[in-house]
Parts: structure tokens; sequence; C-alpha cells
């Protein structure tokens, strides 16, 4: 192509993410390449075994930010610049990880453990959560209204879960169900 030299140019060069060069200045009548830093290395995550996961997404976000940079599916590789990553798997808990190195001409692998299934019967239609304990604490995982069964792919650990029929007009009311899920099994959950 032959492009006007009295013009400044901008380059975005489609990565993930995006490198951008900015201020391009062509030389007349000369041959121009323009260099483009863009280290590329690949990221991979997949479950440890078990097919649950298959076409689930995760977020990926530059280390420390919050905007979404892109929008994976756990199995099928991505080509990222070199640099560090934050992971968000929408898994139920959710699962995070933190400054995740990309490497030049090299794959970055993260194997997850494989969920297992709980199976929540109700007794009728109602309100109540969910909760994982982690790191000693109690964490909000799901709202688990107006339904009388539900099977749940989670990850492994040690569960609670709150639940009050409709009917109910006081918090005393409320029944309290804790159970442990262990990957590649189920376990039934009955109030």
């Amino acid at each position: 192509i032959f492009l006007e030299p009295r013009i400044k140019y901008k380059i975005v060069v489609n990565t993930i993410p995006q490198v951008i060069i900015d201020n391009i200045q062509i030389k007349p009548q000369r041959h121009n390449i323009i260099k483009a830093p863009a280290p590329q290395g690949y990221l991979n995550v997949t479950p440890e075994r078990g097919v649950q996961y298959r076409n689930e997404k995760f977020i990926v976000r530059k280390a420390g930010e919050l905007n979404t940079l892109n929008v994976q599916t756990m199995g099928e590789q991505e080509k990222y610049i070199v640099g560090k990553y934050d992971i968000e798997l929408l898994t139920l808990p959710r699962i995070y990880y933190y400054n995740v190195e990309i490497n030049q001409s090299k794959t970055t692998t993260i194997k997850i453990p494989e969920p297992g299934i709980a199976n929540i019967s109700m007794p009728a239609k109602g309100y109540g959560s969910l909760y994982v304990f982690r790191n000693g604490e109690q964490e909000w995982v799901c709202n688990l209204n107006q339904i009388t069964k539900t099977a749940l792919n989670l990850q492994p650990g040690n569960y609670m879960v709150i639940y009050r029929t409709g009917l109910a007009t006081k918090m005393d009311m409320s029944e309290i169900k804790e159970f442990k899920v262990i990957s590649g099994r189920s376990v039934s959950v009955e109030f």
C-alpha cells in the first residue's frame, strides 16, 4: 500500500491485549517497516478429569485491573501478550487465580479439580442460600429461591444450605444442612 507521508498513523495490533503504536511517521519513497513488540504465550485452563466443565467460560483480566480483557472457554488454548493476568473461573463457587504469568512461546496450564454434584431437595418452594466454608470463613455461593429440587456442580469442599419454606414468617423457622462435596461424587441434601 502507498500511504501519505505527511500524515501520522496509528497501528492497532489485535493481540490480547491489543498493542497500539501511535504517531507513526512514514518515510517517503522507502519501504517502511514498523515493528510491534508483541511477544506471546498461551493460556489453557482445564479440569483435572471429567467433562462437567466442557464449554464453561472464564474471565481473564490484566493483573490488578477490573476490566475484562477476554472471556475464554475451558479446554481451549488462547494466545496472550507476555505478562501477568488474573483469572476468574465461573464455577460454583468461583475460583480465582491471581498474577498468572504468561511467558513467551510457552503454554501456562492451570488444572482445576473435578467437581462433585450436590442434589438438593426441599419439601416446598421457599427461600434458601448455599454457602461454602473457605479459610475458616462462610462465603455465599448462590441463592436457591422458589425451587424444590436442583443438582449443582460444586467444587470440592464443605458447604451449608440455609432454607426456609415460603409460608414461614420467622427467621427461626429456617433449617440448616451442612454437607461435604468430593470430586467426582454426588451427595444428597434433603430437607
